[in-house]
């Protein structure tokens, strides 16, 4: 198991070598350590999950952010309206009729930035999405919040150099697991 977990050495590459040798591979033991291995990776993940009133039936109305990032150059801040307040027990999220954030998806790191409303600049530390195809823009944990009211206007800007910077690790991932 330590040559397949430590080393990338496949266990039927292993298997040929053994019989070759006249000596046997013990796969029950095999697959009873990466059972073990596979709960510990799943131990240690970190996941928050973001309950955000489903179960009634206003969820029916509940409209898919607009995003508009694709278009957006790093000096373009982006006009948008408040829809939803999210709060859960660790964050508050705030969620816009249309946003330039991407959101985390697929292996990438959603975006931050500030969004600018009523006056007041709020940070942005991340962006996911939810079942409902929104963005919930995720507050800075020591940010002090405006009196938030739905319908409330608000300037929203990414942290285009953050972008970069996570793009070129993000790419940079991508050849490592072609090699």
């Amino acid at each position: 198991f330590e040559l397949y977990d430590t080393y990338g050495f496949p266990l039927d590459m292993t298997q040929l070598l053994a019989t070759e040798r006249g000596l046997t591979v013990d796969t029950a033991g095999f697959e009873a350590l990466m059972q073990q291995q596979r709960d510990r990776a799943r131990a240690a993940q970190k996941k928050e999950v973001i309950v955000a009133a489903t179960e009634d039936s206003a969820d029916a109305n509940l409209k898919p952010t607009t995003f508009v990032g694709y278009t957006l150059s790093s000096t373009t801040a982006v006009h948008a309206r408040l829809t939803d307040v999210v709060k859960t027990e660790k964050a508050t999220f705030l969620v816009f009729d249309q946003t330039p954030f991407y959101a985390e998806l697929g292996g990438q790191a959603g975006d931050s930035g500030h969004a600018l409303i009523g006056g007041h600049s709020v940070a942005l530390v991340d962006c996911v999405k939810d079942k409902a195809g929104r963005h919930l823009h995720k507050v800075a944990p020591d940010a002090a919040l405006p009196a938030l009211t739905v319908g409330s206007e608000a300037t929203l800007a990414v942290d285009f150099a953050r972008r970069r910077a996570i793009s070129r690790h993000h790419s940079a991932a991508h050849l490592i697991h072609w090699a």
